[in-house]
């Protein structure tokens, strides 16, 4: 079964959506058409990596990525959220969701510092917020 998946079903559904004959509207949409072509979402990685070549110029490759890291992310989150009490769940929550939606490249950076070059937090402070996020992940 296996075999006639990988090399029947998941090469014609990589070829509609490389001709852009299916156009997913979102990860739900991309979901439910991998589904009723009798494709299992584990199969999503497969069908990511024949459409990598074709990323610019197809919308496809970005809409079931979009899915695999919403996917991902949610078992993380998983993770994190079980050991967490009760009173605490919405600022966990909150502390999610920033460390997940935040931008990477004002993580990236040197410091805050402000136009006129005076920094506007303190050192202990940086420190706090550049490994506050990397410490509260569960390694999976």
């Amino acid at each position: 079964m296996a075999m006639f998946l990988s090399e029947s079903v998941i090469t014609k559904f990589v070829y509609e959506l490389k001709t852009m004959t299916q156009r997913p509207l979102d990860a739900i949409h991309f979901t439910d058409v991998m589904h009723s072509r009798g494709i299992n979402i584990r199969y999503i990685g497969t069908i990511l990596k024949s459409l990598e070549e074709h990323k610019d110029k197809n919308h496809n490759y970005a809409i079931g990525l979009s899915g695999l890291i919403t996917r991902s992310t949610k078992a993380v989150f998983k993770q994190y959220i079980i050991d967490v009490p009760t009173q605490q769940l919405a600022q966990a929550t909150a502390h999610f969701l920033n460390c997940y939606l935040m931008d990477i490249r004002s993580r990236q950076s040197s410091g805050d510092n402000s136009p006129n070059g005076v920094s506007t937090t303190t050192t202990t402070n940086k420190k706090e917020k550049s490994t506050d996020c990397d410490s509260a992940l569960i390694p999976l």
